[in-house]
This record gives structure tokens, sequence and C-alpha cells, in this order.
């Protein structure tokens, strides 16, 4: 295994980043607090054709910043779309893009400044391109600014399986993008260890094609759930955004997630579709 590191600075609150090539020969890169009390780490971005981005801002409180590098010799074009509640967003100068070799940084908030929660796709049409995503969002007002990996979604389907649940999710949502082209109706059903079953209240959810879409997570009452299934005939993707009281799996056992405790991540074209937390 081939690694190296570079501290990143921050005094107490120094960041850590680790990259490297594991014994399979995939890349992957780390986080870690200099306190030492969490570690994240997450695979690197394969090179593809299509990146989906979930929940990213182009606001002051909550701005995103999009990497797209192309690790291959030769020009690759792509494009960028984002998409809100109320569609597709007119943004100009984001389509037929090129890269070769080294990356490129696109601010949301200069490119697509925006208040609401946004879906970003991007698309090579010429070779392919790797594509991450950096998060930053204030909490409160007297809050300190909190940055992370927005991680990148699955492909698209119909059939579409979100885990980890919080505890108490009276305020978690769940983010949905139609990505067809015609509308459809997404149905929401929780996942217990009897398998699926109705929410306490009927949940289900009318998604326009290209609109981003917020739904509550459904609450399952005294029976407890461990997931949500989503169901549609149009295919879609969907992410349920993470908090301080989020619950990740991992190597089979819980662990409370606390992305506060890694306040700086490298601008790097690393992207994971599940983040991985761990006790030290």
């Amino acid at each position: 295994m081939r690694r190296g590191s570079v501290d990143l600075g921050g005094g107490r609150d120094g960041f850590l980043a680790t990259a490297g090539i594991d014994a399979a020969g995939s890349a992957y890169a780390t986080q870690s607090a200099s306190a030492g009390r969490w570690y994240a780490a997450q695979p690197c971005a394969e090179p593809s054709r299509q990146h989906w981005f979930l929940g990213a801002g182009g606001s002051r409180l909550h701005g995103s910043t999009l990497t797209v590098a192309n690790p291959r010799s030769g020009d690759a074009i792509f494009d960028i779309r984002v998409f809100g509640p109320k569609g597709e967003l007119d943004v100009p100068g984001l389509r037929g893009l090129s890269v070769r070799k080294k990356a490129q940084h696109f601010d949301l908030t200069e490119v697509a400044p925006s208040t609401d929660d946004l879906a970003v796709s991007v698309t090579a049409v010429r070779g392919l391109v790797a594509a991450s995503m950096v998060d930053e969002w204030v909490p409160t007002a007297t809050a300190k600014r909190l940055t992370e990996f927005l991680p990148a979604q699955a492909e698209a389907g119909t059939d579409l399986v979100l885990g980890g649940l919080p505890d108490k999710p009276k305020r978690a949502t769940i983010s949905v993008l139609n990505t067809g082209e015609n509308a459809t109706v997404v149905d929401l059903r929780l996942i217990g260890r009897q398998g699926t079953f109705e929410a306490r209240k009927s949940s289900t959810v009318t998604a326009p094609p290209g609109q981003l879409v917020t739904v509550p997570v459904p609450s399952a009452g005294s029976q407890g759930a461990s997931g949500v299934r989503l169901t549609s005939s149009e295919p879609v993707i969907a992410r349920r955004p993470a908090t301080t009281s989020s619950v990740a799996r991992c190597s089979g056992r819980s662990a409370t997630v606390r992305w506060s405790a890694c306040p700086r991540v490298p601008r790097a074209p690393c992207a994971c579709s599940t983040p991985t937390v761990m006790h030290p």
C-alpha cells in the first residue's frame, strides 16, 4: 500500500488529508481531525461519463465548489447542469467546457448563485472526467463555517434504497430529483427488520422532470426503521442530507457522524457514494 499525507494546518482543529493506493490498486482519500477523535475515508472517484450531486448550495450561508478533473491524456469535453426546486437553472458558460490533465474548480456561489438547495450534473461529452464537490455551510448565525465532502450520487433508478436514518427524523428530509422526461410519483416505504412497511402517514411525492423536490423522512412510529425505499416509474436520484445526529453503518456497527470534527476538506477530485465513518 502506498500512501502520502499533508497537514493543511489550522492549529488545534487542524486537518490532515491523506491519499494513496490500496492493495487492490484503488485510489482513496481520507480526512481526520488533529485531535484524533474521528476519522473518515472515501474512495477517489473513477473517471466516468456522468456524475450527480444533490444538496449543493450557491449562497453565502451554504456554498459548494465543484471540481472536475481529467486524469488521462488529451482533452475531455464536458457539460455542467444545475437544477433547483423550479427546474433547471439557466446558467451560461457551463456547456462545452474543456479540461486537460489539470482540474478545474467551479464555485456555485459565483456561477449559479441561489438560496435554494441545488442538484448538479457533470456529463462528459468527449472522454471521461472525475468529479467531486466540497460543501460549506453555517448552521446558525453565530456558528463557525463547516466543510465536508458532498458525496456523489449513484446512478438514477426506479427502485432506490437510502440507509442510515437518524434516531429522531422529525427535521430530517430527503432530496429527490427526477432525471426522466415525464413527471412521476415517488412512493416512500420504510425498511425494518421484517422488511418494508408503510409509514404512519402516507408518504408519496410528485416529482416533475428536472425539479429538485424535498420531502420529510417518513415516521416509523414505534416500529423502528433503518432505511427508506423509493420506487417510481421514472428514474430518480435521491439523498438524505447528513446531520450531526445521523447514523452511518460501518463494518457492522453504528457510529454518530460528526462532520464538524473535520472543518477543512482538500480540493481534490475525490468523491464517494456513501460516507464511511470509523471510531479511532
